[in-house]
């Protein structure tokens, strides 16, 4: 068995028995092709061939002589528009991908170069896209996969494994994917730094996990954790973790989704988290800041409110102490009305002083002449 289709025979991609892949021999009927180039003439008919393309050709059932794009157009599943609008590019460079009616398991690349006096068109086999490889129809095809294919499957593997471990390490949080025990099947170098924690060590215990989220957490998680499994939908959530070598707090920011089997089996989960502690810090500061704001602004309304009133009671006493004698039993009484007042007085105009500007502090006033001038 050829490594390269060996993880391609799973169970769940590939039901049932797969034979082994066939060795090709030369000459053998195929419709996979390498690669091959075509010279056309200003009609689109077949000026120039090379060896490879006109054995491919004549193996499709079509004549060297036959009008080159007419021949193609009969080839393509569903899709001959694709070559009459390649035919009639205007451009210099054009290409197209067509699958096959004749060859389900793979599509045909097309690529053409006008020249003055025509065309040179490059033809190549290619696979489609996974969904459409491990479709019933491709099922039927996959134990005659010739070594050309096999390689562009190898090629595609390793390159959509490197793709995803570029993202993986680039990502700005952590991916996962959870058991049910809460180990983590896998998940990139930021789950480490974030929780101090080697992913070896997630792999193999699950207790881990709890014992990180913060006490206040732990049941409000366990909910969500519960609705992401009864609902099939992902679950967003932020909740404290500790990390396990410096002590320190972060706010992570999860959303979550249930794996489950088409019986309803729950199989583990996917997620993502996100480090949202500088976020989550700022919004409360900026909270107690505006609350600081506000109660300093209901302060200065009502000191200068208070401030009246004791203006008032101040001059009332100041008036009704003139009008006694000293002798008078009221007059000591006003006296201290008088007193007090003041000195209450005094101690409101300290507090609406904390509210002027600080020493230093820029301002703009407008100059009374450009009233008179805007006027």
């Amino acid at each position: 068995m050829n490594p390269a289709l060996r993880d391609l025979q799973q169970p769940e991609l590939f039901p049932g028995h797969i034979p082994e892949i066939a060795t090709f021999q030369p000459g053998a009927p195929t419709q996979w092709l390498d690669g091959g180039a075509v010279v056309l003439d200003e009609n689109g008919r077949a000026r120039e061939w090379d060896a490879s393309l006109q054995a491919w050709w004549e193996n499709m059932g079509n004549h060297v002589s036959d009008h080159f794009w007419t021949a193609l157009s009969k080839l393509a599943a569903g899709s001959p528009e694709q070559v009459s609008i390649l035919a009639a590019s205007q451009g210099t460079f054009a290409e197209a991908v067509v699958h096959l009616t004749v060859a389900p398991n793979h599509a045909l690349r097309i690529e053409r170069v006008r020249v003055p006096d025509g065309a040179v068109v490059r033809l190549s086999s290619v696979l489609p896209q996974t969904h459409d490889l491990v479709s019933s129809e491709s099922q039927m095809a996959v134990g005659a996969l010739s070594n050309s294919m096999v390689r562009e499957i190898w090629k595609r593997m390793l390159h959509a494994e490197n793709q995803l471990a570029t993202l993986m390490r680039r990502s700005p949080g952590v991916v996962f994917s959870q058991r049910t025990d809460f180990t983590f099947r896998a998940a990139n170098d930021h789950l480490e730094e974030l929780t101090g924690i080697p992913n070896p060590e997630w792999q193999r215990h699950g207790e881990l996990f709890w014992r990180l989220v913060h006490d206040s957490d732990v049941e409000f998680l366990r909910q969500q954790i519960r609705a992401s499994a009864l609902t099939e939908q992902p679950v967003t959530s932020t909740y404290r973790i500790r990390h396990a070598q410096t002590g320190r707090i972060a706010y992570i920011l999860e959303q979550r989704q249930a794996t489950l089997s088409p019986d309803g089996t729950l199989l583990g989960y996917e997620g993502v988290w996100v480090d949202v502690t500088r976020q989550t810090l700022a919004e409360r500061r900026l909270f107690a800041s505006a609350w600081k704001e506000t109660l300093a602004v209901l302060t200065l309304g009502m000191a200068h409110d208070f401030g009246n009133m004791l203006a008032g009671i101040h001059a009332l006493s100041e008036s009704f102490l003139a009008q006694v004698q000293p002798d008078h039993p009221f007059y000591e009484g006003l006296g201290l009305i008088k007193k007090n007042a003041l000195q209450t007085s005094q101690l409101v105009n300290r507090m609406v002083n904390l509210h002027q500007g600080q020493p230093g502090e820029r301002g703009y006033l407008v100059h009374p002449a450009s009233v008179y001038l805007d006027s």
